[in-house]
């Protein structure tokens, strides 16, 4: 009877305590939607993922950095030994055509003095340098001096500076080398005064026939 008395009594309190968290419940849920209502978890998620892509844009746009190959370095040494050696080719070049015209001009300026005093210059000399030097036009006019002196000390001419070839072949008419003379007289002319290249075979030839008529003076009686 008590049991039965007790479980009656037990109702109404269990019905008002699941009434009460009911209640309860309701008033949470509806205080938490006016709280979260201009909550935009979208906006979140949207900036979540947008940070997220900016990041993998950014890492994706780093420069890959490749590890430099020892034949870079290699082709760089290469170049650097390349332009060394070319600027070194150059200076040499250089200095050494500076010495050619260095030498050149002095020759030149020798045999200018030799026109002064060609019986007092050394041509042998002279000659030597000029054939150092390959220019053949200067050789052939060194050699026509050296005619010249030899028929001067011979008695065939009478050497002077401001004499002409043509005034030296007046004096050598009973000369027999004469016709050999013109010839190369005609030879030396087109060479020098007319400034005709003269190639070294031309020169050989000029020179065989020149040695031949200083031979010929050094083995004839003097006129």
């Amino acid at each position: 009877m008590s049991i039965f008395v007790a479980l009656i009594l037990q109702l109404p309190v269990n019905a008002f305590a699941q009434s009460i968290s009911q209640s309860s419940q309701k008033i949470k849920k509806t205080d938490w939607e006016k709280l979260t209502k201009d909550l935009d978890y979208q906006d979140d998620v949207r900036k979540a993922n947008k940070e997220k892509s900016q990041r993998s844009s950014h890492a994706n746009s780093r420069p890959i950095k490749v590890p430099s190959f020892q034949l870079g370095s290699a082709a760089q040494i290469i170049l650097i030994i390349a332009v060394v050696l070319l600027i070194l080719f150059l200076v040499s070049r250089f200095l050494l055509q500076k010495t050619v015209d260095k030498n050149v001009s002095n020759l030149n300026l020798d045999i200018a003095q030799a026109e002064e005093k060609l019986l007092e210059t050394d041509l042998e000399y002279l000659l030597r340098n000029a054939q150092q030097q390959q220019d053949w036009r200067l050789a052939l006019r060194i050699y026509y001096l050296m005619v010249l002196k030899n028929l001067h000390q011979f008695n065939y001419i009478k050497w002077r500076k401001e004499k002409t070839n043509f005034d030296y072949n007046l004096e050598l008419q009973n000369w027999q080398s004469l016709p050999d003379w013109k010839k190369i007289t005609r030879q030396y002319e087109r060479s020098w005064y007319g400034e005709q290249l003269l190639p070294q075979t031309q020169f050989l030839e000029q020179e065989a026939n020149i040695k031949l008529i200083l031979q010929n003076l050094s083995t004839q009686p003097a006129n």
